[in-house]
């Protein structure tokens, strides 16, 4: 079946708008856009006082906003990029590289950025369509990729965009013949899954759960040694014959199967701790700890997200995990304002949610209960206290309150 030629990206008017007489004066607008963000003033503001000060068209304000970056930004870039990636794993924007490439090879307009970086104007819109360019666009990267002698690629595709099923099949039947691994996965969004597994926070945490600190082989201890030198709470006191518990451990084992390369150590003992939860979960089901519920809700919830499903029966942990819900939530709905209560909120976080239908009137009804019980300085009142240290308690109960605002306001706009 052939493929009609297209030229991603093109605009008959580039030829006039990007000309040589045209790029004097986009020059001197970057300037000017440059020396205004610098001092502090968002960029689409800036670009609108410039682009109206010489007269430039919408693409060529585009373009202005896409090749300019603060200094700031652009240190940043720099300090990140790789001058080797030889025996490593590279996460991929698949439509970012895919669709620049094709514009590059359609001869349409591409920008070299103040940044280092090449970028198009060929925006996505929610729509993609295969072209006679993508099998040329993904050759280049295969060959790419094995000249750097990289172990693996990982190519994030945007799920809502149309297309990007078929997208992920041709880029995994392309790059196969390749000497690296390739891995394609589709998400809600790329730009935030590559820019969230790259973030410092994320990259401390796996290397605390890497260090082996505060683990016995099988799970991360639920309270340490040093908690008992400072202000707690009771429940928090550090005793050296603990009990077992997967609170926090079901939660991180997710976290690690989510963000941690999929060839590291720690994601091939998460895999194996996983299996392992996975039947305390089952011998202890079902459980009285709302919380430890909670841990493996979110294990539950990472690993659909990101398509794992031989490691556990998904289907069947789906369904325990649904029965484990019904066993721990308050139905008694006098004492949510008085007492420390099992609230839905605590498993459900959006109507996406495999759990919210099931529980659907009862989230309904927590939305009502937020509304009717927020005082009138914003905050919730906190229904738990400390039976110890009365003055610390007192300043921990208003950061609790913050946390209740920030959890509240969350829920509330993705269920109601």
């Amino acid at each position: 079946m052939s493929t009609n030629i297209v030229r991603r990206g093109f605009v008959p008017t580039d030829e006039k708008e990007f000309g040589e007489k045209s790029l004097q004066k986009l020059r001197e607008a970057q300037k000017d856009v440059f020396m205004l963000i610098n001092r502090g003033y968002p960029i689409k503001s800036a670009s609108t006082f410039v682009g109206n000060h010489y007269l430039l068209s919408e693409r060529q304000r585009m373009a202005v906003v896409r090749s300019t970056s603060d200094s700031l930004a652009i240190q940043r870039r720099l300090e990140k990029e790789k001058i080797s990636a030889e025996g490593e794993t590279v996460y991929i924007d698949g439509f970012n590289i895919i669709i620049t490439l094709e514009v590059a090879l359609s001869h349409s307009t591409l920008l070299k950025c103040m940044d280092g970086t090449i970028r198009d104007l060929a925006g996505l819109r929610g729509t993609y369509k295969i072209i006679d360019k993508t099998d040329m666009a993904l050759k280049m990267i295969g060959e790419s990729l094995e000249a750097l002698k990289v172990k693996k690629a990982v190519f994030y595709i945007d799920k809502p965009v149309s297309n990007s099923g078929r997208l992920k099949s041709k880029i995994l039947d392309m790059l196969e013949k390749y000497d690296f691994e390739v891995e394609c996965e589709l998400v809600d969004n790329a730009d935030k899954a590559l820019e969230d597994k790259n973030h410092p926070v994320i990259q401390g945490i796996l290397k605390y759960l890497s260090s082996g600190k505060d683990f016995d082989g099988h799970v991360w201890l639920n309270t340490i040694k040093s908690n008992n030198d400072y202000p707690h709470a009771e429940w928090w006191s550090y005793n050296a014959s603990q009990e077992i518990s997967y609170n926090p451990t079901a939660c991180l084992l997710g976290f690690i199967l989510k963000y941690d390369s999929a060839d590291s150590e720690l994601y091939a003992l998460a895999c194996s701790l996983t299996k392992e939860a996975y039947e305390y979960f089952k011998k202890e089901f079902p459980m009285e700890s709302m919380h430890t519920v909670s841990c493996f809700v979110e294990l539950y919830e990472y690993m659909k997200e990101c398509s794992i499903s031989t490691l556990v029966d998904m289907n069947e942990f789906k369904e325990l995990l649904q029965k484990q819900i019904h066993h721990v939530l308050t139905y008694d709905k006098s004492i949510w304002a008085i007492d420390y209560v099992c609230k839905p909120s605590l498993f459900i976080s959006s109507k996406v949610s495999d759990f919210y239908m099931e529980n659907e009137q009862l989230c309904k009804f927590e939305c009502e209960f937020i509304k009717k019980t927020q005082n009138i300085d914003g905050t919730w009142n906190i229904t738990w206290q400390w039976s110890a240290y009365d003055e610390q308690w007192h300043i921990s109960k208003n950061w609790w309150k913050c946390d209740w605002i920030i959890k509240n306001m969350k829920f509330m706009n993705e269920v109601e």
